[in-house]
């Protein structure tokens, strides 16, 4: 074994110095660390871990997109309809027939099938009893409303009759849901020029 010369080293020990000075600069120089991936950028465990948020991801968007389209086939879906009036509606809570309320379904004239074929329930949403409840309930309106503020005010005032006349006062933070077939008949007897109908909401 033959043995280094003094000279040897010293060069070693200097290319070793210089080295570590040139590493130690080099980190001196790089960006702040934020995320443990960016130490170890090929570390296995994150690739993992990568590859299974990944997977679970996709697997929730597909379930979310199963949940939508099972969502609007049951909103296309008017089966749960017993008077044969009702029409679809844009959520499942909506979904509500005169038929399942035992309160509204008591109030059906036998001869008749729906609560909107009932005389009382069409003089509660003509025109001019939705007027006055308007009216009564925009006491401090200080100007005429425009034709669509006023349609969806005589819509709101033939709903809130129709709620009264079945429930009683609910009280302003209280709201129950109101059949589909009463629904479908406010609108068309006040349809909104724009289309933005609102429901019992």
């Amino acid at each position: 074994m033959q043995n280094m010369s003094l000279q040897e080293t010293a060069i070693s020990c200097t290319s070793h110095s210089n080295e570590e000075e040139d590493l130690l600069n080099q980190m001196r120089i790089w960006p702040e660390i934020r995320k443990d991936e960016d130490c170890f950028p090929k570390n296995v465990l994150h690739s993992k871990q990568r590859l299974h948020d990944t997977r679970q991801k996709e697997a929730t968007q597909e379930i979310q997109a199963q949940s939508e389209q099972q969502l609007n086939e049951d909103v296309a879906d008017i089966r749960w309809c017993g008077c044969g009036n009702c029409t679809p509606m844009p959520s499942l809570i909506e979904h509500l027939c005169c038929h399942e309320q035992p309160i509204i379904f008591s109030k059906i004239p036998d001869e008749r099938n729906c609560i909107t074929e009932c005389k009382f329930f069409n003089e509660l949403i003509s025109r001019e009893r939705a007027d006055l409840n308007f009216k009564m309930t925009t006491l401090g309106l200080r100007k005429q409303p425009n034709d669509a503020e006023y349609t969806r005010g005589l819509r709101k005032a033939s709903y809130r009759n129709f709620s009264v006349w079945i429930y009683g006062n609910l009280g302003t933070s209280r709201t129950k849901p109101i059949p589909s077939c009463v629904v479908k008949v406010i609108r068309s007897s006040f349809p909104d020029p724009q289309s933005k109908n609102i429901g019992f909401l």
